[in-house]
């Protein structure tokens, strides 16, 4: 896959489900990734970031696919949350 290096081609890649801009938060943006993909640094499907090159440069290094848990919770491949 590309590496993303704007916000319209982070919107347009297959792998983000959501970004969110929140002029009044610590991070200004926000992404949310798609089932199975995960930050590996964060075990998360959520990337923060205070400029559009963090948040490319975090996204273009972080992103993985695969299965994690995060709390009680197990994120499987396939999408599914088991408890």
């Amino acid at each position: 896959m590309k590496n993303p290096r704007t916000l319209k081609q982070l919107r347009q890649d297959e792998r983000v489900r959501d970004i969110e801009i929140d002029e009044g938060q610590d991070h200004k943006y926000w992404l949310y990734l798609k089932a199975p993909f995960y930050s590996a640094y964060t075990d998360t499907v959520t990337i923060t970031a205070n400029s559009v090159r963090d948040l490319c440069d975090s996204f273009n290094y972080e992103v993985t696919k695969g299965t994690f848990v995060q709390g009680d919770r197990i994120l499987e491949i396939d999408g599914l949350i088991k408890n």
